[in-house]
């Protein structure tokens, strides 16, 4: 894997222009068409052949394999269902599977019954297979297919095992004396065609001994499949060096303050082919899920965004790109993908910021009151001692526990002891010493910025200390030379609201102004009278959207689907009482 990714692709301009006009349909077309041939067999199993074309099969084939035929018609067609989400995801070895098993098909429907017409059909099938066949170039996860194939051997063996003792046990009931071939012929005959044994069903437990070993069988195939179409597993063996060469490119070229979570060991690395540009992701299912913008020579990030795209394509994952900037959304337009307006970046201009003014009143009266009351900031550089860590971790831990949630990630840093240790804190403490407030700030590398991390107080702090402790941030910054002082992202907080605002971008509005509850948030940092940034998530159409919202969620905190999903069925009930409560 790590071959692929350092030795990847040289974009031919062929290349290019599948990437531009890629929308995925023909996949979609041949996924539906799967699906419609899958349930063709079951419908057509479930209905008698005509007398007069059984009659002429007699003459050529045996009753067990017209019989067995039909079974197997059953078989392929729950199997063609089940595999169309493999084609859907344009996998090579699904095309190779749902080939064989139409080709398959089309034999079956002529030994159960003569059935020409179907049998036409899925000659058909077979023709539109190989015409789509070029558009089928994503990878399978090799140690998974060779799983996949390690677990039908042992579901062979245990059926086979199963079949043969069970029938040795009733033919001795029924007074047969046979080979162990025998016995072997008879459970393969039960696996593949369901040929029906009326003696054994006059035994008590017969016919339970017969169910259970074809419904073992039928579910071995049923998980074989599900493991044929699980997605690629990125195993990233040598993260260190990967992460050594992207912190380089990083001091060189970070011009963002997301750079420094790109350093977290829960991301992967991609790098271009010339090693000039990488791009940090987690992976979430099938799902590539990228931080930010590729980071790296400008010259060379529209080639990295293709060649990224291609990699996913290769692999069967979907992918985003999160938070991105202005800078590179034409690149991204440039490659047929959509955008969604996710929230603006608060940015302060620390040389404009005088605290002078009506504007500033209650962060002036803020200020005054807590100093009067004996509080200060303190600035402790890195590194960080034990004995601060530990009490900063008792704050932390006080404020978890108040907010009654989880450490985050992905795009948001946690309390990691050794991570912290490099930062920059502030502490608001009171007379005593003790600290009742603290905030980290992580380096911005290339750009003239502060930019906070965690932001954590004790839940009996003083009224406004969280205020206090902005204000004393950005006035030391101030001090230092810095141009602008980052307040992080106030989500959704302009969405949906410029002239260029797509459907998408207004049901994102719609939801923020019914359900979701950021506007403390965004009012809180207005105050400070910043400059809003868009940030925008990229995404490669709106019906992979859904999916890729859940998966941001899963990686920003793998429990908290369930937090969400308990929030929005509380404020639905919300919405509901409220709208027939009487109007004041």
């Amino acid at each position: 894997m790590e071959l692929l990714i350092c030795n990847l692709f040289t974009m031919r301009r062929e290349e290019r222009h599948f990437l531009k006009t890629n929308n995925n349909w023909q996949a979609r077309l041949l996924a539906v068409l799967v699906v419609m041939v899958g349930l063709l067999n079951l419908t057509s199993a479930f209905y008698p052949s005509m007398p007069g074309r059984i009659r002429v099969l007699h003459d050529f084939l045996p009753l067990f394999l017209i019989q067995g035929s039909r079974h197997l018609v059953i078989m392929v067609g729950f199997l063609l269902i089940l595999i169309a989400r493999g084609i859907l995801h344009q996998k090579k070895t699904t095309w190779w599977v749902t080939f064989v098993l139409i080709l398959t098909s089309s034999g079956l429907h002529i030994s159960k019954g003569l059935d020409i017409e179907e049998a036409v059909v899925f000659m058909v099938m077979v023709g539109i297979m190989l015409a789509f066949y070029p558009r089928f170039r994503a990878h399978s996860d090799v140690p998974r297919i060779f799983n996949a194939f390690r677990m039908l051997g042992l579901v062979i063996t245990i059926n086979i095992a199963y079949g043969v003792i069970g029938f040795y046990l009733l033919y001795h009931k029924l007074g047969y004396h046979e080979v162990w071939l025998f016995y072997v012929r008879e459970t393969l005959a039960v696996m593949f065609t369901n040929a029906p044994l009326p003696d054994l069903h006059l035994i008590p437990r017969g016919s339970l001994f017969l169910n259970t070993l074809w419904m073992m069988w039928e579910s071995g195939l049923v998980i074989f499949v599900i493991m044929l179409l699980r997605p690629i597993i990125y195993r990233n063996s040598i993260w260190h060096p990967n992460n050594q060469r992207a912190s380089k490119i990083a001091e060189a070229f970070g011009q963002s303050s997301l750079v420094y979570f790109t350093m977290w060991e829960d991301k992967l690395y991609f790098f271009n082919r010339l090693k000039t540009v990488y791009i940090a992701f987690a992976q979430a299912g099938n799902i590539a899920l990228v931080l930010g913008d590729p980071i790296g020579k400008t010259e060379d990030i529209e080639t990295c965004i293709a060649e990224f795209i291609e990699f996913c394509t290769l692999n069967s994952w979907q992918y985003a790109f999160y938070q991105v900037r202005t800078d590179y959304l034409d690149s991204y337009k440039h490659f047929g993908l959509s955008y969604l307006h996710i929230g603006d970046e608060a940015i302060v201009s620390l040389p404009e910021f005088d605290m002078i003014g009506s504007k500033f009143k209650y962060l002036r009266y803020i200020q005054r009151r807590l100093g009067r009351d004996g509080y200060k900031a303190v600035w402790y550089d890195s590194p960080l001692d034990d004995s601060l860590l530990d009490k900063l971790k008792e704050v932390s831990d006080d404020w978890l526990a108040y907010k009654g949630g989880d450490e985050t990630a992905f795009s948001l840093g946690s309390f990691d002891v050794e991570m912290l240790r490099q930062n920059q804190v502030i502490t608001i403490e009171n007379n005593e010493g003790a600290i009742l407030a603290f905030a980290n700030f992580i380096p911005m590398y290339r750009l003239p910025y502060a930019t906070v991390d965690m932001m954590r107080h004790l839940r009996q702090a003083p009224a406004g200390i969280m205020d206090f402790l902005f204000i004393e941030s950005m006035l030391h910054y101030k001090e230092q030379g810095k141009e602008g002082f980052s307040m992080g992202l106030a989500p959704l907080a302009h969405a949906g609201q410029e002239e260029f605002s797509n459907v998408a971008d207004k049901t994102v509005h719609l939801l923020y102004k019914n359900f979701f509850n950021f506007k403390g948030l965004y009012e809180f940092k207005a105050k400070y009278g910043p400059r809003w940034e868009p940030r925008y998530l990229i995404y490669p159409d709106p019906v992979t959207l859904p999916a890729i919202i859940l998966a941001l969620i899963k990686v920003g905190d793998p429990r908290s689907l369930r937090r969400v999903w308990r929030w929005f069925k509380a404020r639905r009930w919300l919405i509901v009482v409220k709208n027939y409560l009487p109007n004041n």
